[in-house]
């Protein structure tokens, strides 16, 4: 006879208590979960899920960033410059790649556009036209690291309806948020997995899930560090593959990214280029190779471009980072284009002006879970993993 479940029957969560013999096929499987019926997904997972775009409805954010500069203390009284005066625009609907070498400081600037390093910085960074709100703008922003920072002792589905009802709170029914829940984990092609163990996914599933936990609420902003570290190339590419279709949802999508093959940068539709703390290349990666042509720079045939620009800007085939610094405006110029002259190739700033009213509304919009629901879903989700840590092998922990 089944020991009772002490969260059986719980109102934050839809768990029921779990049985020796768990239905699925999954041996890690550790609870049964109630579905209706109705919320079961047929969509294919290459389209974006009506409900998520529906669910909330958020206009386009475009960050606009303009002679941002960084230090860090160096010694007693020295100092580090890591950005140097860079410029550039990341507009909705597209998946745009930080590149450059080492040290180059691409993850400095994926952290202060995010808001997580600010006391040393300078310059301006502009959400649609207006300056940035750290508070405001962390609400509508998600920053996925580097590292998968999951849960233990929770599955799939049960860490999702912790984030669903962390950030979803009182405006959805419970049912509504297993359905959104649902539907992301097709979207995510974790559904299979859903009631797995957070501890036996693998590094690709960790990595979706992760993704996944961040779009419950629909943010309109993602940040990633280094999203396909520690992957093999297919799981990089799905993981690439996911991250583009979610920024063709609407949404602005930045992850930095340090050696992309050939089949991952072909994949990003906005490519900017750091070394030394400088923009040395901003525009769409299919105009990486005319621009290092520009600056007599040839990629040979069949070489991965995002290889070679890397190269070029470590100072392989001679320093040409002022070169290629001053080409590109130091990130002024947001898109090369080789087809027009400098002078033109400035973003015309009529959209960004418009959406300024969106971003008043959108984040006047947006209510804050209180503290009483925030502890009973924490305090519930421990109660859990205590109760498992204490019957591994029930559990299969």
């Amino acid at each position: 006879m089944d020991t009772p479940d002490p969260l059986a029957g719980s109102d934050q969560f839809i768990l029921h208590t779990p049985t020796s013999s768990p239905p699925s096929s999954d041996k890690y499987s550790s609870s049964t979960i109630i579905t209706p019926p109705h919320t079961q997904i047929t969509s294919p997972h290459t389209k974006i899920s009506s409900r998520l775009n529906d669910a909330v409805r958020r206009p386009p954010i475009d960050i606009e960033f303009q002679d941002l500069t960084y230090t860090v203390p160096q010694g007693r009284t020295g100092s580090k410059i890591i950005l140097r005066s860079v410029s550039g625009l990341f507009k909705s609907g597209e998946l745009t790649a930080i590149l450059g070498p080492s040290g180059a400081g691409k993850s400095t600037l994926l952290n202060v556009l995010a808001g997580y390093k600010v006391g040393n910085a300078s310059g301006s960074i502009l959400i649609n036209s207006q300056p940035q709100n750290i508070k405001q703008f962390r609400k509508l922003s998600r920053y996925i690291m580097q590292e998968d920072l999951l849960q233990p002792g929770v599955t799939v589905l049960e860490s999702m309806m912790v984030a669903a009802h962390l950030k979803l709170g009182s405006r959805h029914t419970k049912v509504q948020k297993l359905e959104t829940v649902e539907e992301i984990l097709s979207m995510l092609r974790l559904t299979k997995c859903k009631r797995t163990l957070t501890s036996r996914l693998s590094g690709g599933e960790k990595k979706r899930l992760s993704i996944a936990l961040e779009l419950v609420d629909n943010p309109p902003v993602i940040f990633l560090d280094e999203p396909t570290t520690g992957l093999d190339d297919l799981s990089s590419s799905q993981c690439v593959s996911l991250l583009s279709m979610l920024a063709s949802g609407g949404r602005t999508v930045i992850c930095s990214i340090h050696t992309p093959s050939a089949r991952l940068f072909a994949q990003f539709s906005h490519v900017y280029l750091v070394a030394e703390g400088q923009c040395m290349f901003a525009g769409l990666g299919q105009d990486v190779v005319p621009y290092l042509a520009s600056l007599n720079l040839h990629c040979p045939t069949h070489y991965n471009p995002a290889d070679f620009m890397i190269e070029v800007s470590s100072g392989e085939y001679g320093n040409f980072n002022e070169k290629m610094m001053l080409s590109i405006d130091n990130g002024r110029i947001y898109r090369w284009n080789k087809q027009l002259p400098p002078s033109q190739q400035h973003s015309s700033k009529e959209h960004l002006i418009r959406r300024a009213s969106q971003y008043d509304a959108l984040t006047k919009g947006d209510n804050d879970i209180d503290s009483w629901t925030q502890f009973s879903v924490l305090f519930l989700r421990m109660m859990l993993q205590m109760y498992r840590e204490i019957s591994p092998k029930r559990f299969g922990c």
